[in-house]
């Protein structure tokens, strides 16, 4: 998570190759970097960083959850938006960034709530910095499923030596939502995905770019990105709040209550 995880070794951005153009504004310290991008590497400290809201749909027996930071007031009391965004750095080990993932126009529409996009990504040499990016993301996990009391079925073993990203393709529809479809038309050569649409529907793109040699960004096209590769992957998640008081900030004793009740049902997969 570049330059985003506590460590008392050093910051993980120097996984980048120091042959090789850094992306963005290179922090002096660590005081430096904005607030709401520090992860915290360990779960007790990760528990007093996140927040969760979760939302039962009367539609949807399956219950979403939004891992939130603390939002800070504006000035003028006004709230905006919870966000939380890391960047993760590696080498790819294998990857589908397709449009539409795994999902193929001869399996039908019966498989579009299975398709999916992933990204597995190994530090190869950098092992000692790599493994700082995986107890994050395993602390984080763990933070979400002691919040909600639900196991993440994409869990990270803190023992892994990768790390997999994935999402599912498709965003199913559902009455009184506008279908806003990001479908183009070179996404979908058979025109199959564009028919069903009235119940499963493409609502986000993956999008990638190579750093040229003068540090600027060029797109790339998704079948260009392969094995072994070099990528700092941004995950961005963000959920409009209103103005956070003292009363709506998590309840420490609470969740260490819960964590303590749950926490022997919340073992690694």
């Amino acid at each position: 998570m570049s330059s985003h995880i506590t460590t008392d070794v050093s910051l993980v951005r120097d996984l980048w190759s120091s042959s090789l153009p850094k992306l963005g504004t290179s922090h002096g310290s660590f005081e430096d970097i904005p607030k709401r991008y520090l992860v915290p590497s360990t779960l007790d400290e990760t528990l007093f960083w996140v927040d969760v809201d979760s939302n039962q749909s009367e539609n949807d027996k399956a219950r979403t959850s939004y891992v939130l930071y603390h939002a800070l007031p504006g000035p003028n009391g006004e709230g905006g938006d919870a966000e939380i965004q890391f960047h993760v750095q590696g080498f790819v080990v294998a990857c589908n960034v397709h449009p539409l993932g795994t999902w193929r126009s001869s399996l039908g529409i019966e498989s579009a709530p299975i398709a999916y996009q992933y990204l597995e990504l190994c530090g190869l040499e950098a092992t000692e910095t790599f493994v700082h990016q995986v107890r994050a993301l395993h602390a984080l996990t763990r933070a979400v499923e002691i919040t909600t009391g639900l196991q993440c079925n994409n869990s990270i073993k803190e023992e892994s030596n990768n790390i997999r990203l994935w999402r599912k393709t498709f965003a199913k529809a559902r009455p009184g939502k506008p279908i806003v479809s990001l479908l183009k038309r070179g996404d979908d050569v058979t025109g199959k995905a564009r028919k069903m649409e009235n119940m499963w529907y493409l609502d986000h793109r993956i999008e990638i770019h190579m750093q040229t040699e003068n540090g600027k960004l060029a797109p790339l096209h998704h079948g260009l990105l392969g094995k072994g590769d070099f990528v700092d992957v941004l995950v961005n998640n963000q959920k409009p709040v209103s103005p956070v008081a003292e009363t709506d900030k998590m309840d420490v004793e609470a969740v260490q209550k819960l964590a303590a009740d749950i926490g022997a049902n919340l073992g690694p997969q």
